[in-house]
């Protein structure tokens, strides 16, 4: 498991452990999600290649925020990001 893979898991796994007193985001099942689809699919996104995997471009992407609220809402928002492959 790369690093940013093991970051962004340890990053949601927090999250749902605070989540599950009561929450109903399930912030693990939507990293497997997203990291499947990244799997298969996301490698095809040529434009950003040169910075790194998937992985590390999520994980930059949410580290450009700093508080873990807002980190969540972006990463919330993943689901209504759409991606066209080839």
């Amino acid at each position: 498991m790369t690093s940013a893979r093991r970051y962004l898991y340890n990053l949601v796994s927090e999250w749902e452990r605070v989540a599950l007193s009561g929450s109903q985001d399930n912030y693990c099942d939507i990293l497997d999600e997203v990291l499947f689809d990244a799997d298969l699919r996301f490698i095809d996104y040529l434009q950003y290649r040169d910075e790194g995997e998937f992985p590390s471009r999520l994980q930059k992407w949410l580290d450009n925020l700093s508080t873990d609220r807002d980190k969540k809402i972006l990463f919330m928002l993943l689901h209504w990001i759409i991606f066209v492959d080839r």
